[in-house]
C-alpha cells in the first residue's frame, strides 16, 4: 500500500514508524489536476506522466512537525520536501533510500529538500506565506541511493541544523547548500555496502513492528481491565 503524506499549513504533527514508498509519479492525473497544481505548463513525459513530480512526504507552510523512524523510499520526487515556509520541523532517525525516480531533463530530486518556493499564484491573496525553510533539524537519518543530493538546502533557507546523518552514494553531492548560514556537522559520508543500508532499514521496520505490537497489547490490557470492572 502506498501512502503520501502532505502537511499544508499545519503544525505539531507527529509522523512515526511508517513505510512510505513509491509515490509522486503523477501517471494518472488529468490536465485539470495538473493545472490546479500549477505544473501543467511543464508538460508530460513519454509515458504520459507529468514532468513535475511529487515527494513521499510534503510540508508547505508547516512548523513544529516531527518525522521520525520512517522508511521512505522510491518516490518519483524527493523523499521529504519542505516546499516553502517550513519552520522548526524535525526529521530524524529515518531511512531515506532511492527516491528521485522521476528525475528528468527539467527536475531532479533529493533525499531531503529544504525549499523556498515562491507562491504559485501571481498576486496571491490566499494568505499562504512564501518564506524559506528556517531553523529545521535533520539528524540521525540514513540517506542512501539514487538522489541527486542527500540534502538540498534551497536559496534563502538558513539556520538549519544538519548533523549526524549517514549520507552515501548520491548521484551528485552529499549536501547541496544554496542558502547560508546553516550548521552542517558530524555527518558521515563514507561509502558503505548496500547490506548495511538494509540493516538500518530493518532496524526502522523492527521499531515499527514493536510500536504496533505495543499498541495492540495496550489495547487488549485496557479492554480486559474494563471487562472485569
Amino acid at each position: 500500500m502506498q501512502l503520501y503524506f502532505a502537511f499544508p499549513d499545519r503544525e505539531g504533527n507527529y509522523l512515526r514508524s511508517n513505510i512510505i514508498t513509491g509515490n509522486g509519479f503523477r501517471k494518472f492525473q488529468s490536465d485539470d489536476d495538473l493545472r490546479h497544481d500549477f505544473v501543467l505548463h511543464f508538460g508530460r513525459l513519454a509515458d504520459g506522466s507529468a514532468v513535475s513530480k511529487l515527494p513521499n512526504i510534503s510540508l508547505d507552510n508547516a512548523a513544529y512537525n516531527i518525522i521520525i523512524r520512517n522508511a521512505i523510499s522510491n518516490a518519483a520526487g524527493d523523499g521529504i520536501k519542505i516546499v516553502r515556509s517550513g519552520f522548526r520541523n524535525i526529521f530524524c532517525l529515518n531511512s531515506i533510500t532511492d527516491n528521485n525516480r522521476g528525475e528528468n531533463g527539467i527536475f531532479f530530486f533529493s533525499g531531503v529538500l529544504l525549499g523556498s518556493a515562491s507562491s504559485d499564484v501571481e498576486n496571491d491573496t490566499s494568505g499562504i506565506d512564501a518564506f524559506p525553510s528556517i531553523e529545521n533539524i535533520i539528524f540521525g537519518n540514513t540517506i542512501y541511493g539514487t538522489h541527486k543530493a542527500g540534502v538540498c538546502i534551497d536559496h534563502g533557507s538558513v539556520y538549519n541544523d544538519i548533523y549526524d546523518n549517514m549520507i552515501m552514494k548520491q548521484k551528485d553531492k552529499y549536501i547541496i547548500e544554496n542558502g547560508y548560514p546553516n550548521s552542517i556537522t558530524g555527518n558521515n559520508f563514507n561509502v558503505i555496502s548496500k547490506k548495511l543500508v538494509v540493516f538500518f532499514t530493518l532496524i526502522v521496520l523492527i521499531g515499527l513492528v514493536l510500536s504496533v505490537f505495543s499498541g495492540i497489547v495496550s489495547f487488549l490490557l485496557i479492554k480486559r481491565y474494563f471487562k472485569k470492572n
